[in-house]
């Protein structure tokens, strides 16, 4: 019976040809989009797959990667970063905060904030790190019991939401230091009147 299983040389080859033919039809989408993104980049998900599986990918240049799990991460990646340069890794899954500790030691963006205790305890780990993580804001904006988010409020002709923390060590040109406020406000369909 045959092997299942291809030479490295074949995957790898393969693998890349597979990446390269990804990111022409990404592009080609970008370009055809009415207003297109000055960049767009492919995050390959790599939860449940074994470094194994991975090493083609790299090995083909790509290093954009989002894991949904910060142990099986913590498993596979500090061997893979040592072994390759420009890696950039992201938490797609929801975190707990006893988790936080890892996911901001491995991390570099966070994409599931979504509730102030999880806030607190990433705000106090990333000013014990020093370490500077991007973090993404998840926002329940149909206010779904069932689903994760910080939820909205309505005040006057605007939706906001309001956390007082600073998320980022180094704060935009311009901004006070004092400033340690997280404001973003929702706009979106409220017509001035």
């Amino acid at each position: 019976m045959p092997s299942q299983i291809s030479e490295p040389a074949t995957v790898s080859l393969r693998t890349a040809e597979n990446l390269k033919s990804v990111y022409a039809r990404i592009e080609a989408a970008r370009r055809a989009a009415i207003a297109p993104a000055p960049e767009v980049r492919l995050i390959a998900v790599t939860k449940t797959h074994p470094a194994e599986r991975i090493l083609p990918v790299l090995d083909a240049g790509h290093r954009v990667f989002g894991e949904n799990r910060v142990q099986e991460a913590k498993s596979k990646w500090p061997e893979l970063r040592a072994r390759y340069s420009g890696i950039e890794l992201h938490l797609i899954g929801a975190l707990q905060t006893n988790k936080v500790r890892d996911a901001v030691a491995l991390f570099d963006l966070i994409h599931s904030l979504d509730r102030l205790r999880l806030a607190e305890a990433l705000k106090t780990e990333l000013e014990n790190s020093q370490r500077t993580v991007r973090l993404f804001v998840q926002v329940n904006t149909g206010e779904e019991p069932q689903k994760g988010g910080l939820l909205r409020a309505q005040y006057g002709k605007g939706t906001y939401i309001y956390t007082g923390y600073a998320f980022f060590r180094q704060l935009p040109a311009g901004v006070p230091g004092a400033v340690r406020l997280f404001v973003n406000i929702l706009s979106a369909g409220h017509e001035k009147q």
